[in-house]
């Protein structure tokens, strides 16, 4: 899997390892822990602040085998949000 980030003018692209956890900053500069493993058919990805004091953000990712749509619902203290991506047409 690649995950796409981007900073500043620049995009860059960097191996995500499962079930491997790794540090990153986010663009407010926290530095965070984040690990993705797959349950099931979904890819999960947890980050979790180093300073503490939040609860963790989960992401789900997995293809609707009815739609054939990619899901990603992200949740965070007891809130959750639904994306569903489609292809786009041309």
């Amino acid at each position: 899997m690649i995950e796409s980030v981007a900073r500043s003018m620049d995009e860059w692209r960097t191996p995500k390892r499962l079930d491997e956890s790794t540090t990153d900053v986010d663009p407010d500069g926290n530095t965070f822990v984040k690990r993705s493993a797959w349950r099931g058919g979904r890819l999960v990805t947890t980050a979790t602040g180093t300073s503490g004091g939040k609860p963790p953000f989960v992401t789900e990712r997995w293809i609707d085998a009815a739609t054939g749509k990619l899901r990603q619902v992200n949740t965070h203290d007891g809130v959750s949000m639904t994306r569903v991506f489609t292809r786009k047409v041309e």
